[in-house]
């Protein structure tokens, strides 16, 4: 009897942002939502795995300067999460209170 062999989504990434594989056709090959891909891509980071994103998709890294950009990349979006939660920090560390809706 022949085994099927799980769905890996690394499988399905090349080598190169030329390369790339949107979100959309991940979730077309899997039966996932994106945001199904976008957790699994996470998770994969999480565990040591190179995978390249931009405007055109994910893709593996072809060599250093992939990883580089994706690092910046991060570190880009990292810095624009801490200038949004700078308010909310300081409205905390003011003693917080009432929220004016009006």
């Amino acid at each position: 009897m022949k085994q099927n062999k799980p769905l890996i989504l690394t499988d399905y990434l090349s080598v190169g942002e030329e390369n790339a594989i949107t979100t959309k056709e991940l979730s077309r090959l899997f039966g996932w939502c994106e945001r199904d891909i976008t957790i699994q891509i996470n998770a994969l980071r999480k565990k040591g795995e190179f995978i390249c994103s931009g405007a055109n998709g994910f893709w593996l890294p072809a060599d250093d300067r992939d990883i580089e950009q994706f690092v910046r990349q991060m570190q880009g979006r990292i810095k624009d999460m801490q200038r949004a939660m700078k308010p909310a920090i300081e409205y905390l560390k003011n003693g917080g209170g009432d929220i004016d809706r009006e």
